[in-house]
């Protein structure tokens, strides 16, 4: 398959490099803020509840 000589690329200045890197750092911000309450309940629901209530796994290492 041929390609199309007739395409017309735009040519990608330094500013486009830094937004495409503050968008990338904006969207894994937002995945790990939106992540983290689900892998933490999740991670009580697994646990021992004795666990859970004395904080969690900091306990263990007194």
């Amino acid at each position: 398959m041929a390609k199309n000589p007739n395409k017309i690329r735009a040519k990608r200045v330094a500013s486009d490099y830094v937004i495409d890197i503050i968008m990338i750092v904006t969207i894994v911000l937002v995945l790990v803020l939106t992540l983290y309450p689900f892998l933490n309940a999740l991670a009580i629901s697994l646990n021992d509840s004795n666990d859970t209530t004395l904080g969690g796994f900091d306990h263990l290492s007194a």
